[in-house]
């Protein structure tokens, strides 16, 4: 079982939407797979389900709930999600003066006893706790990066924060870099791209996630890319997968 956790904690990169979109192609693919919505703002949760939730990964965190109790089946098939809510935005606070706070989420994957081929993580866009449980937890880690001007803002930070994470985890490894909303009439892509390259030679993945309107309608519908198979985007994340695994 790989465990891949999406984290920057710059908002608005797409770490739901390519966590979301990978989940659902690698179980297109008969992958079996477990989406953890690591995130108070719930997106991947509201995408899947039109219900709010009492017993979510707040409680497995918080009041040792087994991690299997709060998973939910969705409609594509052989992949499920560990479902949150909004009061999971507390966890940071009610944490602190837990022991071995950090170990959290691991425990309850081991508790849990899993038979998934895949487990992703969708984090929050913070340096906190949650990431912290999520970093504990993976083999993998991915980062999202946005085409703006300020996309590279922070970056050093979190890897700096990630590599102090090794202390408690390690086998964790970054797998890469990941270009999204690359805006192709502009040049400000190019840049970035060389900037990452210069700074973490081999760790950008080749296949770049072009802008594309078809993900905002994707949200609004709550959908998944695997219903838009003519699309750009549903090659350019085929792509991105075969890097991924």
């Amino acid at each position: 079982m790989k465990i891949i956790a999406f984290v920057n904690q710059k908002g608005g990169v797409g770490k739901t939407t390519l966590s979301l979109n990978l989940a659902a192609l690698l179980a297109e693919e008969g992958k079996k797979v477990l989406i953890i919505d690591n995130d108070s703002q719930s997106n991947i949760t509201n995408t899947f389900f039109n219900e709010e939730f009492d017993n979510t990964i707040y409680n497995v965190i918080l009041k040792d709930e087994n991690l299997n109790n709060v998973i939910h089946r969705t409609s594509i098939e052989n992949l499920d999600v560990v479902v949150n809510s909004l009061a999971s935005a507390d966890i940071n606070l009610l944490l602190s003066t837990e022991i071995a706070r950090e170990m959290k989420l691991k425990n309850a994957l081991t508790k849990a006893k899993l038979n998934y081929d895949y487990v992703l993580i969708d984090c929050n866009p913070s340096l906190d706790l949650n990431m912290v449980n999520a970093l504990v937890a993976c083999d993998e880690v991915i980062i999202p990066i946005d085409c703006s001007a300020y996309s590279l803002t922070g970056l050093k930070n979190l890897v700096d924060f990630i590599e102090k994470i090794k202390v408690l985890n390690d086998d964790l490894n970054i797998k890469g870099f990941v270009l999204n909303n690359v805006d192709r009439r502009t040049h400000l892509y190019v840049d970035i791209k060389e900037v990452i390259d210069e700074i973490y030679p081999g760790k950008l993945f080749k296949q770049e996630i072009s802008l594309n309107s078809i993900f905002n309608k994707m949200q609004f519908r709550r959908d998944s890319i695997i219903n838009y198979k003519k699309n750009k985007a549903y090659t350019e994340l085929k792509e991105l997968l075969d890097e991924v695994r």
